[in-house]
């Protein structure tokens, strides 16, 4: 249930800090609020108080998150105006079955208790105010962090390449000469190799650095990227391609970049081998907001323990976490031949 799986998500510190407040919430309900009453009422004054930290958590770890965050606007305002209605049949109830001593039936009972002055729409109020002020201020400190770890995760990577980074200039002007050279020595094998490497590294230094891109340049990218790695493929390797989006879709549409082609990286690195019969499909397409991307690649009979550790796909995923949320799945599951990635990511 949501509401158990969000309360147990918390930090040890945070159930602490919940364990600690709620003890002192019914210490105050227990020896200061409700001492001066008899023991029926003192129990009508238990039970009223009651309802302001089961409204709290049911707000706070239930509707917010399964249906505010969820954009269900229709069904969080229909919740939130029955809990009024619903806490006091409740309380009611309750009331009736163990606490009221009246001399009318049940039901008149029921109704008399149901409809009188004591109701709880001031808990239900009380309750609705602390949870989202809670879970409002908590988000929004949750986003901060987010948005710093960003801005480092984002510098060190910049620092880093800077730190790498040959001169571009330099290193173009060194690819051109080896292509004049793979010309002259009649290799237009390698002559195409090296003009593909300088595409994509092209597209490395003027758009990997960008927040979003549209998905036609990735698209543009990864599609380079197979024509260079077919250089090194031979007649028992097969790689095919399925992009199911519009033209005037791909333009539209506008992700991180450099988010597709680690799938891609992986499924050449595990699954192709000269020698080996080796198929790698990939797929492309967009449905209800939601960009589908699935790779699937021959696992090949013997490769190196190196390649067996799925860094790629872990750095990855914890890219995604970062940039995208919850707004993301990433599977992979691996068969007996066959390894299959899918990627489920919200774009819009």
């Amino acid at each position: 249930m949501t509401l158990f799986k969000e309360i147990s998500s918390l930090s040890k510190k945070e159930k602490v800090v919940h364990l600690v407040l709620l003890g002192c919430y019914f210490m105050v309900m227990e020896f200061g609020l409700g001492s001066s009453f008899d023991s029926t009422s003192k129990n009508l004054v238990r039970l009223n108080f009651l309802m302001v930290p089961l409204i709290f958590y049911l707000n706070a770890f239930l509707l917010i998150p399964k249906y505010l965050k969820a954009k269900k606007w229709l069904l969080f305002t229909l919740y939130i105006l029955v809990l009024p209605s619903l806490t006091d049949s409740v309380r009611a109830l309750i009331t009736v079955a163990f606490f009221y001593s009246g001399t009318t039936s049940f039901g008149r009972d029921f109704l008399a208790i149901f409809t009188d002055d004591n109701n709880l729409s001031g808990a239900v109020f009380i309750g609705l105010i602390l949870s989202f002020a809670y879970r409002f201020t908590k988000d929004w400190i949750k986003n901060l962090t987010t948005i710093e770890k960003l801005k480092t995760e984002k510098y060190a990577a910049e620092l880093s390449f800077l730190k790498s980074q040959v001169d571009p200039h330099f290193l173009f002007n060194t690819l051109n000469s080896l292509y004049s050279t793979a010309l002259e020595e009649n290799s237009p094998k390698t002559a195409d190799g090296i003009t593909q490497l300088g595409t994509l590294m092209r597209y490395n230094l003027h758009h990997s650095q960008a927040e979003k891109i549209s998905l036609a340049k990735e698209v543009e990218y990864i599609q380079k990227y197979i024509l260079l790695q077919k250089l090194r493929t031979t007649d028992l390797n097969e790689v095919n391609i399925k992009i199911e989006i519009a033209p005037s879709l791909l333009d539209d549409i506008v992700i991180s970049p450099m988010l597709l082609i680690p799938i891609i990286e992986n499924a050449f690195k595990h699954g192709i081998h000269p020698s080996e019969h080796c198929i790698i499909n990939i797929s492309l397409s967009f449905a209800d907001g939601t960009l589908q991307f699935e790779v699937t690649n021959t696992i090949l009979s013997v490769y190196s323990a190196a390649e067996k550790s799925g860094i790629g796909l872990q750095n990855l995923k914890n890219r995604l976490e970062l940039l995208y949320s919850k707004k993301f799945q990433l599977i992979t599951e691996k068969g007996d031949k066959e390894f299959l990635t899918k990627l489920f990511l919200e774009v819009q």
